[in-house]
């Protein structure tokens, strides 16, 4: 088929959008128009869960107990920035939104470095990530909810159009089970270690 490029169109009806429209594709081949409206026929993206934003915190920071912070509340603070990918992506969002310039450090690589994290949890700055990549023990990093605007994650599933199956439904609600009740898990108090 016709390969797709910069200068290609794509008709459709006025107010109408494919869940292609906000596809990135991440290297491969690219699609052509015969493979990209075939899969817009055989496949439909349900939504699964939203995934907000948070900021990571030291856990002996003095806002680390707060119900939500600003990035203007944290402007003067030393933010953690992955070298590129989407994670470096959310910081620079983040901080272009509120228009905040402070000092950054660079750690780690592409979509969830746990290495930004771990230099929270040493003290270095702080970083701001989706709930459901903080992977560091949350007794040395605090997750607190970013104020609006706090950008969201929407999580979808690709489903065919043609499978109603009781599994496939199943797995879905199976997933979106797991994201209702993923919670940053509660420290222990401070001073007291784990058992």
């Amino acid at each position: 088929g016709s390969e797709l490029s910069d200068s290609s169109t794509r008709c459709r009806f006025a107010g109408a959008h494919g869940w292609w429209d906000s596809m990135v594709q991440h290297g491969g081949k690219q699609l052509s128009y015969l493979n990209l409206y075939d899969t817009e026929a055989a496949w439909r993206l349900v939504h699964a869960f939203d995934d907000p934003a948070c900021v990571l915190l030291p856990r002996t920071h003095p806002l680390a107990d707060a119900t939500s912070v600003t990035v203007a509340d944290l402007a003067n603070e030393t933010w953690i920035r992955a070298h590129h990918g989407s994670a470096a992506r959310l910081v620079d969002h983040v901080l272009g939104t509120a228009g905040v310039r402070p000092e950054l450090l660079l750690a780690g690589h592409g979509d969830e470095p746990v290495e930004s994290q771990a230099f929270v949890a040493a003290g270095q700055g702080v970083t701001v990530a989706h709930r459901l990549n903080v992977m560091i023990d949350p007794d040395h990093v605090a997750s607190v909810p970013l104020a609006d605007p706090a950008p969201v994650r929407h999580i979808q599933a690709a489903i065919m159009r043609t499978h109603r199956s009781p599994a496939a439904r199943a797995v879905l609600d199976a997933l979106r089970e797991v994201a209702t009740r993923h919670r940053p898990a509660e420290p222990t108090p401070r001073g007291r270690g784990r058992s």
